[in-house]
């Protein structure tokens, strides 16, 4: 099985990911795959109501770390 651990904290060694990397080791050791996104390192941009994905059908057309 495939485990997604998304962590968002401004500090690399906050509770919540130490948290989230021990339930992720854990996981590990049992054979599964850990995939890990941080998304505070990442360029991602909020919606900016262009309204082209509703007016077109298409998918978003700002170019950052989420497509």
């Amino acid at each position: 099985m495939k485990v997604i651990v998304v962590t968002g904290s401004p500090r690399k060694e906050s509770i919540s990911t130490r948290i989230a990397m021990r339930i992720a080791q854990g996981a590990q050791e049992n054979g599964h795959e850990i995939v890990y996104y941080d998304i505070n390192s990442l360029n991602v941009r909020g919606c900016q109501s262009c309204y082209v994905c509703k007016n077109t059908g298409s998918d978003c057309v700002l170019k950052d770390d989420l497509l």
